[in-house]
């Protein structure tokens, strides 16, 4: 089966966007009341926002390079799809291993958070990785504008071409 890529974008840019979203609720201000000035509080959750832009910014390229890969693409297939949610379910991880960063940043475990944080890249890499050597071996997958096979222009892409 195939199909255009209309589904696929909308549901992909949705868990983006959620994924985003997500990365937010981890910064907490404490509650009225507690000890210490509101300004004393915001100025101590910087591991939050330390966090919560570099995982926002992490998002928004993997976000880019999916939305350079998809648009390539004039049909779909299953492969393709569960390819994609293979990304799909890396982008969706992130807000974990960013509160966990952000809640051991200053602490002695700073060295496992940054490691988790970090590993949780290298698996989103594998999977994008997965998402567009699917799309170029998948047969009746083809590339806009040309028509040409995935495989055909993948051979001469710059995602899948050794560099030179």
């Amino acid at each position: 089966m195939t199909e255009g890529t209309t589904r696929i974008e909308a549901f992909s840019d949705g868990v983006f966007a959620i994924a985003i979203t997500l990365l937010v609720l981890e910064i907490r201000l404490q509650h009225a009341g507690a000890e210490g000035s509101l300004l004393a509080g915001l100025l101590a959750l910087w591991p939050y926002y330390f966090a919560f832009a570099l995982s926002f910014f992490v998002i928004l390229v993997t976000w880019i390079a999916h939305h350079d890969v998809i648009r390539l693409v004039e049909v779909t297939s299953h492969p393709v799809q569960l390819a994609n949610g293979f990304v799909l379910f890396y982008v969706t991880f992130i807000p974990f291993p960013t509160a966990v960063l952000a809640a051991h940043l200053t602490g002695p475990e700073i060295t496992t958070a940054v490691t988790f944080y970090c590993a949780t890249f290298v698996v989103g890499s594998g999977a994008f990785n997965v998402l567009v050597a699917t799309i170029a071996r998948c047969p009746g997958v083809t590339w806009r504008p040309s028509g040409e096979s995935a495989a055909a222009f993948a051979s001469r892409s710059r995602y899948m071409s050794p560099q030179r």
